[in-house]
């Protein structure tokens, strides 16, 4: 249901290859993202257990909060002062609208369950493009300061990385990687460190602090052997990545992302260790790349991220970026790349793809999209001049 979800919500991008591109954010579009800060902070302490979401006496509170959330969400979703040259901005965009819509719907119909979890997976949309790169401000003074007692040290982390907050996000994770008691969910555990690990890649781009975390872990007898083993591959590409020093030309930086992707080819890293750190690596010199419309290769970007995406367990957003690289290059061989790559990464997501009437059409439409023109099309787009180039 998921990847039906995320495909569903591929097909409305629009952005056309002629369109100029932005990187940097208008104010007013940074001013929406700190009211939605705002309500967050609100929110998150009476949503930390289900007996405060539930009690009564927080009901109206919560309902005005998840409406302002919402609305917020929606007005964001339409700005068009929003950076566009990286999908994942519009992509998150709309999965933290999506999510906003569900949570509060949820809530207004007495699904209190649904309602947190749909609020918790706003948050994730809210990292996901937080941490594309070191961009926007960070460690900002609250205007006030949240009461975090109620939640837990997860849920902490995942409060302070939401807002921006990631100094005060890797001091938490550090200690709670040197924790010496039993760790009582091995895989929430695993997966805060692994958002903290992405912060370190890409916001801080430190190896030395994701060498930290990560040795921290290691020492930690508590930590299970199957982690364990996945820790030492993070490791590895740790003692890798701090060889590499000075700043690459645009096509070598490229060139080294699609290197750091080749060792993930074949791997899924959770379970296996896999190249963890390596995919956030490439991830990171991508997003910044994406940064460049103008930059002759950006289809190769926008290709390559996809990969990334898929290596880190991002379906939703490789396929998006698959398709943003066919509009960006239409009937090219790039084009018909990526869409292979998107056809295989519905397949192996949505084993009911066969009987999807709505997406069977729109792959029909991105592949003819993505097919070179031959004479015959050419002439039938003579006959319809209307019809804009692409379409």
């Amino acid at each position: 249901m998921k990847a039906l979800v995320g495909f569903a919500l591929v097909f409305v991008i629009t952005s056309c290859a002629t369109e100029p591109k932005r990187h940097i954010a208008e104010p007013e579009w940074y001013n929406r993202m700190h009211r939605l800060s705002v309500h967050h902070l609100e929110l998150t302490p009476l949503m930390a257990s289900a007996r405060s979401f539930a009690d009564p006496r927080n009901r109206s509170r919560l309902d005005a909060g998840l409406k302002q959330m919402h609305e917020s969400a929606v007005d964001l979703l339409a700005d068009p002062r929003a950076p566009n040259s990286d999908p994942v901005i519009e992509f998150s965009a709309k999965n933290f609208a999506a999510h906003m819509q569900q949570a509060y719907s949820a809530f207004g119909n007495g699904d209190h369950a649904w309602a947190r979890l749909a609020f918790r997976r706003a948050g994730d949309s809210c990292f996901s493009c937080h941490a594309r790169a070191d961009r926007g401000a960070k460690d900002f003074p609250l205007a006030w300061k949240p009461q975090l007692s109620n939640l837990n040290r997860s849920q902490r982390i995942e409060f302070y990385l939401a807002n921006r907050q990631y100094s005060m996000a890797m001091t938490e994770a550090q200690q709670m990687a040197a924790a010496d008691q039993p760790i009582t969910d091995p895989l929430e555990w695993r997966q805060t460190l692994e958002k903290v690990m992405t912060l370190i890649v890409r916001v801080e781009k430190s190896p030395r602090f994701a060498e930290m975390l990560t040795e921290t872990a290691l020492k930690n007898k508590q930590v299970p052997f199957y982690i364990r083993t996945d820790f030492v591959a993070w490791r590895d590409d740790i003692r890798s990545w701090k060889k590499q020093s000075g700043k690459l030309p645009e096509r070598s930086r490229l060139k080294l992302a699609q290197d750091l992707l080749n060792k993930n080819r074949g791997l899924r890293y959770r379970g296996t260790g896999g190249s963890f750190v390596a995919t956030l690596r490439a991830s990171a010199i991508l997003h910044e790349l994406l940064e460049n419309s103008k930059f002759p290769l950006y289809p190769d970007v926008l290709e390559a991220s996809g990969a990334a995406a898929e290596g880190l367990g991002d379906f939703d957003l490789g396929q998006y970026y698959y398709e943003a690289c066919i509009r960006e290059t239409p009937h090219t061989p790039l084009a018909e790349r990526c869409f292979i790559k998107l056809y295989s990464s519905l397949r192996e997501t949505n084993p009911f793809l066969t009987e999807q009437t709505v997406l069977q059409t729109n792959l029909a439409q991105l592949k003819e999209l993505a097919s070179p023109i031959t004479l015959d099309k050419a002439k039938t787009r003579r006959d319809r001049p209307d019809e804009p180039p692409g379409h």
